[in-house]
């Protein structure tokens, strides 16, 4: 029988015993993480097109209560999820990031957060805040 197990010939180009290195942060062996094929690993980057850098602030009624939206922090690079956390320690009131660039308030603060974007983020002047005054999301 001989080398000859199950079918299974040794190749005459490979060297063995065989060492596979594997990847310390995943543990995937480092010749697969070097494939380019598609799939959830992959991820696109995104073309930044030349986009109007505009908040846009509006009150949107909901029943009896009222809350407040905030749209286009995402222009200037501002992380939503802790701009969305320092809006509901600030105001003490609930707020939550709801869409791609959408931060929603809970209760009619427009007024302050117009006055507050500019003074906690400096790169953002008040020509560029717009009152959206009150209509439905």
């Amino acid at each position: 029988m001989g080398d000859d197990l199950l079918g299974v010939t040794p190749l005459p180009s490979v060297e063995y015993p065989i060492t596979v290195s594997y990847c310390g942060n995943c543990s995937m062996p480092i010749e697969k993480k070097r494939q380019k094929r598609g799939g959830k690993g992959m991820v696109k980057a995104k073309k930044k097109e030349d986009v109007q850098k505009k908040i846009t602030v509006f009150v949107a009624p909901r029943g009896k209560k009222r809350l407040t939206v905030v749209v286009g922090l995402k222009t200037f690079d501002i992380d939503l999820k802790s701009a969305a956390k320092h809006f509901g320690t600030k105001f003490a009131c609930g707020s939550s990031v709801t869409g791609d660039d959408e931060i929603v308030i809970q209760g009619d603060i427009k007024d302050d957060l117009i006055d507050h974007i500019p003074e906690k983020w400096t790169e953002i002047d008040d020509d560029s805040i717009e009152d959206g005054g009150e209509h439905k999301r």
